[in-house]
């Protein structure tokens, strides 16, 4: 319900409005039965945050499963308005998180970062299914840092980036695993200039 909330506020409107009041008035209660169904009045937006946080985690784990496209074990790109938008409530939800935790408290934020780390780990056993072979840590992060950068760009007010163009990005460096091939290559076989 608390997810359900934030989803519907962030749609409408931005990161400023997601709080106790205004989850409270888009479930029909006032804020202090939120607050006591909550059992931390003193502590409500923290408490909303968190938990809001940990619903969407929920939901955020379920669609970024890679799944296979032609064979591919590819992590989700958004290719709807509603996937875009949900990419959208997950950047605001980790912006939320990172004020918390700048406040000391933490709660949001580790729930994010466990479903970070979570979401590398499925992808890093998708890929180990489909090479046959453990891959490399480097091409997981490099993959997942990837995956982020294309998530943000087509969640920009403007994108300007196509699903098309962004799914060929993906596709792309997915295949160049299979082959052994590294998009980021740190040694220069040239000598340094005399």
């Amino acid at each position: 319900m608390l997810a359900d909330g934030a989803v519907a506020l962030l749609k409408k409107r931005n990161v400023s409005v997601v709080n106790a009041s205004a989850l409270a008035r888009w479930i029909g209660m006032s804020r202090q039965a939120l607050n006591e169904r909550l059992w931390d009045p003193d502590g409500a937006r923290r408490r909303v945050i968190a938990l809001t946080v940990g619903a969407f985690a929920d939901r955020w784990i379920a669609w970024v499963r890679p799944g296979l496209l032609d064979d591919l074990p590819l992590p989700s790109l958004p290719r709807t308005e509603d996937e875009v938008h949900g990419v959208r409530v997950w950047m605001a939800l980790s912006e939320l998180a990172r004020g918390d935790l700048v406040a000391g408290i933490p709660d949001a934020a580790a729930r994010i970062h466990a479903t970070r780390r979570q979401e590398r780990e499925v992808l890093r056993h998708r890929l180990w299914d489909w090479l046959g072979t453990p891959p490399d840590d480097d091409d997981v992060l490099e993959l997942c840092a990837l995956t982020d950068g294309l998530r943000s760009a087509l969640a920009a007010p403007i994108p300007d980036l196509t699903p098309e163009d962004a799914d060929r990005v993906l596709r792309s460096r997915v295949e160049a695993l299979r082959s052994g091939a590294r998009t980021t290559d740190t040694t220069d076989p040239s000598p340094p200039p005399a």
